[in-house]
C-alpha cells in the first residue's frame, strides 16, 4: 500500500507537539500511539505521509518536531522531552508506544530515553509502555556526522555548509561541558539503555549523514543484549525520504516489524 495524504488535520498540542488522530479513533484507545520524532525542519504535508502510514494500520501519531537549537542546546531537547512525557502521562498513560524516530530526532529519542531512566519514578511508566522502536536515517557515527547532518539541512549552497561546520565546531569548542559530553552521554544510552523491545533500523550505505560502520556497531551493541534488531538497508536511497524512494519494499518491511509487536496486532 503506498503512502497517501492524511486526511485528518492535526491538534495542535503545543508549538512543538501535534496529535495525528485518525477519524474513527477513540480517546480510549488500546492501539499504539506511535511517538513520531521527526528529521529538522520537517514540513506537515511530508510528517502527513507518515501518519497516514500509521492511520492506515489504525494508529494515531503525536508528532515531536525538533529545531536546530534543541541540537545545540541540548537542554532544551531535554524540556521538549518533557512536554511529551506530562503529555504522554495526562491523555495516553494506559496505551502501548511505538517508537518511530529520524535523523538527528534520533537524538532527541536517545535524550527521552536517558531522561526516562534519570527520572524513572516519574517517567518509568512510559518506558516500559514502549513495545517497538524505529530508527529512520539514524545519524549515527561521530559529532562530526551529527553536525554536518545540521549543516546539510540548513542549506545546500557548500561554502556556506563550509562555513556554518566551522562556526558549529567553534561553537562545541567553546560549550564543549554542556554539548559535547552531553553528546557523549545520549550516544552511550543508545548503545547500551534504550529499551529492550524490538527494534527496526532504516538507512542507506550512501548517506552522508550516517556512518555505516557505526550503525553495525549498534546493532552489535544491541544484538549483545538479546535484543530482536531488522535492518532494512539500501544501497542508495534519500535521506529521510526512503518511504518515498523505495515505497513498496519500506512498507513490506515496516508490516513484518509490526507483526512481530504483540501491542500491535490488534490493530493490524
Amino acid at each position: 500500500m503506498a503512502s497517501s495524504e492524511c486526511q485528518s488535520k492535526p491538534l495542535q498540542v503545543s508549538p512543538n507537539l501535534q496529535l495525528w488522530r485518525r477519524n474513527d479513533s477513540s480517546p480510549k484507545s488500546r492501539e499504539p500511539l506511535v511517538l513520531l520524532f521527526c528529521w529538522l525542519n520537517a514540513k506537515p504535508r511530508a510528517i502527513g505521509k507518515y501518519c497516514s502510514v500509521y492511520h492506515n494500520r489504525g494508529m494515531d501519531v503525536v508528532s515531536i518536531r525538533s529545531e536546530a537549537s534543541h541540537f545545540l542546546w541540548p537542554t532544551k531537547s531535554l524540556a521538549l522531552c518533557e512536554e511529551l512525557f506530562v503529555y504522554i502521562l495526562k491523555y495516553h498513560a494506559s496505551q502501548p508506544l511505538l517508537v518511530h524516530s529520524f535523523s538527528i530526532g534520533s537524538f532527541v529519542y536517545s535524550v527521552a530515553a536517558l531522561d526516562m531512566i534519570k527520572k524513572s519514578s516519574r517517567y518509568g511508566l512510559i518506558r516500559q509502555h514502549i513495545c517497538g522502536q524505529i530508527f529512520d536515517s539514524i545519524v549515527a557515527g561521530s559529532l562530526n556526522h551529527m553536525s554536518t547532518g545540521l549543516v546539510k539541512t540548513a542549506t545546500h549552497n557548500t561554502i556556506a555548509q563550509t562555513l556554518l561546520r566551522n562556526s558549529i565546531n567553534g561553537y562545541f569548542a567553546l560549550t564543549h561541558n554542556h554539548t559535547v559530553k552531553f553528546y557523549n552521554r545520549a550516544i552511550r544510552t543508545c548503545h547500551r539503555d534504550i529499551p529492550n523491545v524490538p527494534t527496526l533500523v532504516f538507512y542507506s550505505l550512501d548517506d552522508p549523514m550516517c556512518d555505516f560502520e557505526a550503525v553495525n556497531d549498534l546493532e552489535s551493541s544491541w544484538k549483545s543484549r538479546h535484543m530482536d534488531v531488522t535492518v532494512q538497508c539500501w544501497d542508495k536511497s534519500i535521506h529521510a525520504g526512503h518511504l518515498k524512494e523505495h515505497p513498496e519494499e519500506y512498507l513490506s518491511t515496516l508490516d513484518t516489524f509490526l507483526k512481530k509487536l504483540a501491542c500491535a496486532k490488534s490493530a493490524l
